[in-house]
């Protein structure tokens, strides 16, 4: 096998055997760039010539390498149309790995003619692509963004040419969730869309595997992504635990048009009998993550979302946790309507916790002009004071 900078060994083995190398002379002759009219592929020269165009660091020999080793008649016309038989699958897949690894906008028409050229083996299953595959995302990872919406259909990006085999159609979900989870990691928004395009059985992903993919997605703020995982029919089948595990990284973050996508699910939804279900301590949750978080704003898009508001016995423990946390959460609390209906006995809570946290602040400007504060007892308001 030919190693990269193949011309320079080829002209060092010219050079040692004074003019009278072993080396193809279809080799010599690709390795200046030049396609020899009338060529033929003597035997072994077709493996040479393979790895050569793969390996070579020159663009043109490799382009001249490729053209003859895929497109000209070997020396045995009877084997012109039965190539795979001079080249086993194992080693036509090494090429393809070969020419993932060393695809560049120089060298552009060696990958996609070494894809064309899988397609005659009928045998060829798309589980001996996947290590192809991976390798590729993580190589098309690394290729810059364009400023505009992600585009998948670059002549740069590795899977774009892979994506042509018929072979990749047939992904099962488990493998298409594999790849969606390498892409979403790899933050590569062009992969997410190339494979949601390109293979069906995405729409077949279990509610299990899918909240695993929210939660990669939500946690990098990648709405994009999010919104094409939303399309999947699971996204209304997943457990409302699994959703607020998926939204607990953005809410933190506070990455709000995830959340806004994910609250969208059906498992996000109160039920509508009661008013109070998991759904509503799903938001619950959030809301005290948010406030642990120091994310006011998140706080006050929570508490809007809620359908049924935040309810007077849950808002207790949310106002106990803002005003050690988040201040500014607090403020957002207390103005929700369940505020209004805190007794003298919660109030002097909140006055004892302020104190502790030494929020003067919020004991002055807010607590003391509640509706409560003249019920509230002597003993808690001057232990207020002497802090």
């Amino acid at each position: 096998m030919f190693p990269a900078g193949v011309e320079v060994w080829i002209e060092a083995q010219q050079h040692l055997a004074g003019g009278a190398s072993d080396v193809p002379a279809v080799a010599r002759a690709v390795c200046e760039g030049i396609t020899p009219e009338g060529a033929v592929i003597q035997g072994q020269d077709l493996h040479d010539l393979l790895h050569l165009a793969f390996n070579s660091s020159s663009p043109a020999a490799a382009t001249a390498a490729v053209g003859l080793a895929l497109h000209l008649p070997q020396a045995d016309a009877d084997q012109a149309a039965d190539l795979p038989a001079d080249l086993p699958m194992d080693e036509a897949l090494a090429l393809l790995q070969t020419a993932v690894e060393r695809h560049s906008p120089n060298k552009p028409d060696v990958l996609p003619e070494m894809v064309g050229y899988l397609e005659i083996y009928d045998n060829l299953a798309v589980v001996q692509l996947l290590p192809v595959l991976l390798r590729a995302m993580e190589l098309d990872a690394g290729v810059p963004l364009a400023a505009r919406e992600p585009d998948p259909y670059l002549p740069e990006l590795r899977l774009w040419h892979l994506s042509t085999l018929t072979v990749f159609e047939e992904l099962p979900p488990d493998a298409a969730a594999g790849l969606l989870a390498t892409a979403l990691k790899a933050g590569d928004k062009r992969s997410v869309a190339l494979l949601w395009n390109s293979v069906s059985a995405i729409t077949a992903i279990e509610p299990a595997r899918l909240a695993e993919l929210l939660q990669v997605a939500a946690a990098a703020g990648d709405v994009f992504s999010l919104r094409l995982l939303a399309r999947c029919p699971a996204f209304h089948e997943v457990t409302a635990a699994a959703l607020e595990a998926a939204m607990m990284p953005a809410v933190k973050a506070g990455h709000e048009s995830c959340v806004s996508v994910l609250l969208d699910s059906k498992a996000a939804a109160p039920p509508i009998a009661s008013q109070i279900g998991e759904g509503y301590w799903l938001l619950h949750g959030l809301l005290l993550a948010a406030v642990q978080a120091d994310r006011p704003s998140m706080v006050t898009y929570l508490a809007d979302r809620s359908v049924v508001g935040v309810k007077w016995h849950a808002l207790m423990p949310l106002l106990q946790a803002a005003l050690q946390h988040s201040p500014a959460s607090f403020m957002c609390l207390f103005a929700e309507p369940a505020a209004a209906k805190i007794g003298a006995k919660e109030l002097g809570q909140l006055l004892r916790t302020a104190a502790r946290w030494f929020r003067h602040g919020i004991v002055y400007e807010v607590l003391n002009w509640h509706r409560a504060w003249g019920s509230v007892s002597p003993e808690n308001k001057l232990e207020q004071q002497a802090r």
